[in-house]
């Protein structure tokens, strides 16, 4: 029995904020492939200690990509260190701080994983949503594909003058509309990565 493949492409993240995007979840991709040397501290109050993004543990050089696509808002120096931050639309602003060099300008539209810039000894990444400081990692999702067989009714049907038949495919459904499958010919596989 013959199999068509159905793929469905889900994309999860954590407790993201309904304002990102128009009410669609943003997305992001880890900005750069390092370990997290200091995660997420909410400060006690408006100006109290914490960190107010998530810290990696780079080494100068690495390649800094945007987490997801929007508008460059800011790309320069802040107390002489190099920052850049992207517009995502919705009120959400990434900043990726703490670099060795900037590869982007002001006002320029970045794709997702498109490079910023080149960390510094560690990058700082920030997001804030409506002006508010929020955890990265809520925002940093996984991309499933699930992938299922789903068998297709053959019917022969013999070719004028041939002596062999021919294997048709004539749909996914039986006779009552219902998906033609057994659940032994059912195959599900899940695929996860951070992008």
């Amino acid at each position: 029995m013959a199999a068509a493949a159905a793929v469905t492409v889900t994309v999860a993240a954590a407790a993201v904020p309904a304002a990102a995007s128009g009410g669609e979840r943003l997305v992001f991709r880890p900005p750069v492939q390092a370990p997290v040397s200091d995660p997420f501290r909410p400060p006690a109050g408006p100006y109290g200690a914490g960190n107010r993004g998530i810290e990696y543990d780079t080494g100068p050089g690495q390649v800094v990509r945007a987490a997801a696509g929007g508008t460059v808002s800011f790309a320069g120096t802040v107390a002489g260190e190099l920052h850049v931050t992207v517009d995502h639309g919705g009120g959400v602003l990434s900043t990726y701080s703490y670099l060795e060099r900037i590869s982007v300008r002001t006002g320029a539209e970045v794709t997702r994983g498109e490079t910023v810039g080149l960390s510094g000894e560690l990058l700082h990444f920030s997001v804030r949503v409506d002006g508010q400081y929020v955890d990265p990692a809520g925002f940093v999702g996984v991309r499933r594909v699930r992938v299922r067989l789903v068998p297709l009714r053959v019917q022969r049907h013999r070719a004028a003058g041939a002596a062999g038949s021919v294997h048709l495919p004539v749909g996914l459904t039986g006779p009552d509309g219902a998906m033609v499958a057994s659940p032994n010919h059912f195959a599900t596989r899940a695929f996860t990565r951070s992008p």
